[in-house]
């Protein structure tokens, strides 16, 4: 792929990319200790 095609990508798009994902795993690893948790009791 040509340089110029890759940086038509905005650099704010891979930001929101990055955002979402950490965002998304912590959230995913929040509902994971609640339910370790409460299963344990």
């Amino acid at each position: 792929m040509p340089p110029s095609q890759r940086e038509r990508i905005p650099r704010g798009l891979w930001i929101r990319i990055l955002v979402y994902g950490l965002l998304g795993h912590l959230f995913a690893a929040f509902l994971i200790f609640l339910f370790e948790m409460g299963g344990g009791a």
